[in-house]
């Protein structure tokens, strides 16, 4: 075994040293039982060798399945299409910080912002055209976003975005940002350009809320922003 073994331990190279010095010591000069002793300690190299190797490989395998799991949870919480979180992290998210409200910690606003008049765009162009749209809004929306705001892909053509520490007039403000930086969108696609604009339904936390109740009541004032004429934000205080 060499000297740049990959291998090499403290525990071989202690032992290799020790059957260096006992070959080199005069006195064992044609002793018979050096033999035995020389295929003891290149058993015990082979043996420790296969042991080192194997461990290094199994923490290699146990990093990599780590890194597997990672991964596969990470997929699991985002949305395919549009590379935002999805439904499940932004209700983990929701609740979180529902928790935290009801602890003391300051309070949250969510909205709910739906495309305007999605089926047609469906209808006339495709899905794929659709896709496209979708993935064009998400990205205008992640981009309007303070740095420690969220939005997901909360289903279909819904997205859900989380204000941390916004009020109503916060969250009614930046709300009205994102619809028009959806509005300015322009998706080429064919021989036409896609144009597209969303309603938009905001509350903010309640004492006692859950993330569910403020998810309902937000959807309750997106249906009014769609009722009232679309492309608009509603603020359910």
């Amino acid at each position: 075994m060499s000297d740049d073994d990959p291998w090499d331990t403290d525990d071989t190279r202690a032992v290799r040293e020790r059957l260096a010095a006992l070959e080199a010591d005069p006195a064992n000069e044609g002793n018979p039982l050096m033999g035995e002793v020389r295929w003891l300690a290149e058993k015990y190299l082979h043996l420790a060798h296969q042991f080192e190797r194997v461990t290094r490989i199994s923490d290699r395998q146990q990093y990599e399945l780590r890194e597997t799991n990672r991964e596969l949870a990470e997929e699991t919480r985002t949305d395919a299409l549009t590379g935002l979180p999805n439904r499940r992290a932004m209700e983990e998210r929701l609740e979180a910080e529902a928790a935290r409200a009801a602890a003391g910690a300051p309070g949250f606003a969510v909205a709910m912002a739906d495309l305007d008049r999605f089926k047609t765009i469906n209808d006339r162009h495709g899905h794929e055209a659709g896709d496209a749209v979708l993935e064009r809004v998400g990205r205008a929306l992640a981009d309007g976003l303070r740095g420690y705001d969220i939005v997901a892909r909360w289903g279909g053509e819904e997205f859900l975005v989380l204000f941390p520490g916004a009020d109503a007039d916060a969250a009614h403000e930046a709300a009205e940002r994102l619809r028009r930086a959806v509005a300015d969108l322009a998706v080429p696609w064919d021989d036409t350009t896609l144009t597209i604009t969303i309603s938009v339904g905001v509350t903010p936390y309640r004492a006692d809320d859950t993330g569910e109740i403020c998810v309902a009541r937000a959807d309750d004032a997106l249906y009014t922003a769609k009722e009232q004429g679309r492309n608009r934000v509603v603020v359910e205080a």
